[in-house]
C-alpha cells in the first residue's frame, strides 16, 4: 500500500483520505460551485478543498450544449 503522506495535525501516515461533497461560495456573491473536501480519516482535519472535477466537467458540457 502506498502512503500519501502524513496528516498535518495528528501526524498519522495516510494511505487514504475522506472525500466529502461541500458547497463553495464564489467571493461575496450568492453564486456557488460544487466542491470536494479531503480530510484525515483518523482525526477528520480538512487537508484540502477543491472544485469537484466531475461537477466542473458537467457544467462545461451543459454550457457547450446550450450554445
Amino acid at each position: 500500500m502506498t502512503h500519501l503522506g502524513k496528516c498535518p495535525k495528528c501526524e498519522k501516515m495516510l494511505n487514504s483520505v475522506r472525500v466529502e461533497d461541500v458547497v463553495g461560495k464564489v467571493g461575496s456573491s450568492s453564486q456557488t460551485i460544487k466542491c470536494a473536501s479531503y480530510s484525515c480519516p483518523y482525526c477528520h482535519t480538512i487537508i484540502s478543498v477543491d472544485v469537484d472535477p466531475y461537477a466542473l466537467v458537467a457544467e462545461i458540457v451543459k454550457k457547450v450544449k446550450g450554445k
